[in-house]
């Protein structure tokens, strides 16, 4: 029927298991048997692994962003001339950087 919408692609359910499995293969602390687990569920489903390429495709190109905005806040003027805008730590932990761009991740694929 014309009425009638089919979902092609991935799921938000299917989204949010994929960025699970991203958080976990950017972390420090995946196993073998993970990873073992994270090639099953890839296979199971041709939209698992869709999900996965659309997300490490968002993850590049926030990548390429959060290096652009780095460029131009450490670029920017403060109040004081000659100094540069501080960026905390905090923003460097590689914990922030993978919560940021899953958040990114999840925020685009509301669009896409």
């Amino acid at each position: 029927m014309a009425g009638d919408v089919k979902n092609i692609g991935p799921t938000d359910e299917i989204y949010e298991q994929t960025a699970d499995w991203v958080t976990l293969l950017q972390s420090d602390n995946i196993s073998a048997e993970e990873e073992v687990e994270f090639q099953i569920w890839l296979k199971q489903d041709t939209h698992h692994f869709t999900a996965f390429q659309r997300m490490q495709d968002m993850l590049e190109r926030t990548d390429i962003l959060n290096e652009s905005i780095t460029n131009i806040v450490q670029g920017s003027p403060s109040t004081f001339p000659g100094e540069k805008l501080a960026i905390p730590k905090s923003f460097a932990s590689k914990r922030f950087e993978i919560a940021a761009s899953v958040f990114c991740v999840a925020l685009l694929s509301l669009f896409f």
